[in-house]
Parts: structure tokens; C-alpha cells; sequence
């Protein structure tokens, strides 16, 4: 379903707010700026729904890790990444032509999913920003930059794995050899264990 056919169903105001949390997460975030048309500059298709892959630990390596540990005093935690994808920094300038979504989400002066002033306040500058740009250039000249990953990319899994792998690595980690999303750091006589599964992460 894309937007339009979502703005004709009768659900139209849950999908709405979908929405609005999605775009909220993308103004918090620092993902998306307004920058005016170069020449060569990759332009995006965009949608709604994306599906994209990341690199993960084998299901094997998670298992005998478990095992490994098991009736050991070690605690286990998982994590839970919110709005991963958005927190990895972009290699290469990347624009798309403004969707319809986003340009709605900017000029809408309800607040349907109770955003924080700081959210508020950043969309405000956001669209000051893309209008001003809009009367002095044209519409078709202003795109939206993409700071940060978006899920769907081709790049966003791989951007993301560069991000938190790169962070643990400067924090002590180890990457291990036969499995890359196996993080190790020994500390006294005990070591830690951090698989990564996309936007999951499980510390032994």
C-alpha cells in the first residue's frame, strides 16, 4: 500500500501517525537536511516501507556461545537498537526528490504523536528551511540530503555494521575471525561476548 492508497483508507489516521513517527525519528536523529540540485547528484527513488539486510551473526556462533556459558555466574543482556539505521554516517552524498509524506509531515501543524519540543522545534527549522529554499531556487531545484542511513539503501545494513562494529572496537573489542558480528574483550580473567544481529545485540 503507498501513500496515496493510505490516505483513501479507512485507517488513514493510524497510518498517519505511522508516519509521523517514522519522520519524528528521522528530524531526531539528524538524518535528513535540504540542499539545492548539483550537477551528478545520485537521486534516490523513495517509499514508505523498506526491507533491507545487515550483517548478523550465524545462528551456530550464537549457540555455542550460549552453551559455552551456560550454569556460568555470567549475566546475559540483549539490546534492542532503536532507529539503528538512522545513526550511521553516509560515505557518499546521497539526495531524493522530497515525497509527498515528508513534505505533509513538515507543513502539518497538529503534533499527532506527542513529540517532544526539541522534535517540534527541529521541524520548524527543517521546513523554514525547504520553503526558503523552495521560493529562491524553485521546487525543482531543492532535494533532500540524506546525512544518515535510511533503511532500504542498498548500503544502510552495511553503513550500520561499520558504525556500531568501529564504536565497539574502540571501546577494547575484539572482532572475532570466523564469525564478524562476534565481538570478544578479555577484562581480568573473564571475557565479554557481544553478537550483533542487525539492530539486536546480545552481551554474554
Amino acid at each position: 500500500r503507498n501513500y496515496a492508497q493510505a490516505q483513501e483508507s479507512n485507517d488513514w489516521m493510524e497510518w498517519r501517525k505511522a508516519t509521523f513517527v517514522e519522520c519524528d525519528a528521522l528530524i531526531r536523529e539528524g538524518v535528513l537536511d535540504f540542499t539545492i540540485r548539483r550537477q551528478g547528484d545520485k537521486v534516490l527513488r523513495t517509499q514508505l516501507i523498506f526491507e533491507s539486510s545487515s550483517p548478523v551473526a550465524s545462528l551456530d556462533a550464537i549457540r555455542i556461545l550460549l552453551a559455552k556459558n551456560a550454569g556460568t555466574s555470567k549475566q546475559f543482556r540483549q539490546l534492542d537498537i532503536s532507529t539503528a539505521y538512522y545513526k550511521a554516517e553516509l560515505r557518499e552524498r546521497l539526495t531524493f526528490i522530497p515525497p509527498r509524506f515528508l513534505r505533509d509531515y513538515l507543513t502539518s501543524n497538529d503534533n499527532p504523536t506527542g513529540a517532544g519540543r526539541d522534535v517540534v522545534d527541529m521541524k520548524t527549522i527543517l521546513r523554514d528551511k525547504y520553503e526558503q529554499a523552495v521560493n529562491k531556487f524553485g521546487q525543482d531545484a531543492v532535494l533532500v540530503l540524506c546525512k544518515k542511513s535510511i533503511p532500504g539503501m542498498k548500503q544502510a545494513g552495511l553503513q550500520w555494521f561499520r558504525t556500531i562494529s568501529g564504536f565497539l572496537e574502540r571501546e577494547g573489542f575484539t572482532r572475532m575471525k570466523s564469525e564478524a558480528c562476534v565481538f570478544t574483550k578479555l577484562t581480568g580473567e573473564w571475557y565479554t561476548y557481544i553478537i550483533l544481529y542487525v539492530d539486536d545485540i546480545l552481551i554474554i
